[in-house]
């Protein structure tokens, strides 16, 4: 649907479009699309072209990579005033989105169609140093990601994942599975290694994190790789 924002809206989550010239403000506000998605709901699939770039106002999004086993690996989440580094390069490169999007929550946002995407990279430099930055600071991140990948390190991602999202996340096995790319049993059986040095307490779909140094430490443990292996070979 037609966006409904007012530009001043739209500045109040992304600051860079505040100085934003008038014939660019009116070119957003005429063109770009609103959507809101109930959680689950996908934004775009992989493999398909970038109708344009989403300007995320309010819930979350995450963005996975499908891999060959048939799983997904998370890449990384949107939230509000962030801007998604995959689809900046599809524009750019002009190629199809190589990840999925779908909402963690209901979200709300806007679209900004290609045409007024490169408009603003080419004349409104804080809006070019947004995407710029931010697609540097994904980029670095997906290198760790592929690093602790290639690595196997499954109990370290989660341990990770668990620090920088705690103390308590609602959250399932599965979920959480899903969201590093690997099976519920092994996730499972590492979380219960967690437990047991009493690192984590888990709850029926939710996991609180009751001493990060401990879960910091636990990661080298018989039920870290070497579980993780086993249970997914």
């Amino acid at each position: 649907m037609s966006i409904t924002y007012p530009l001043d809206v739209l500045s109040d989550v992304y600051p860079a479009l505040a100085s934003v010239p008038r014939p660019l403000g009116v070119e957003i506000v005429r063109s770009a699309f609103a959507f809101g998605l109930a959680p689950r709901e996908v934004l775009f699939e992989a493999g398909a072209p970038c109708d344009g770039f989403p300007l995320l106002l309010r819930g979350a999004i995450r963005v996975l990579r499908p891999l060959q086993n048939g799983q997904e690996v998370a890449l990384y989440r949107l939230g509000p005033g962030e801007v998604c580094a995959l689809s900046a390069h599809a524009l750019v490169g002009n190629t199809l989105v190589a990840a999925r999007a779908e909402a963690l929550e209901e979200a709300v946002g806007v679209t900004l169609g290609p045409a007024i995407f490169h408009a603003l990279l080419d004349q409104h430099p804080p809006f070019r140093h947004l995407v710029l930055a931010e697609a540097a600071a994904r980029t670095m991140r997906l290198v760790t990601l592929l690093e602790q990948v290639a690595a196997g390190r499954v109990d370290e991602r989660l341990a990770r994942l668990l620090i920088e999202r705690g103390p308590v996340l609602a959250m399932t096995h599965q979920a959480l599975a899903d969201e590093l790319g690997t099976a519920r049993e092994v996730v499972s059986r590492i979380l219960e290694g967690f437990e047991t040095r009493g690192a984590v307490r888990l709850r029926r779909g939710r996991v609180e994190v009751i001493d990060r140094s401990r879960l910091s430490r636990s990661t080298r443990g018989p039920t870290g790789l070497e579980d993780g292996r086993r249970m997914a070979g």
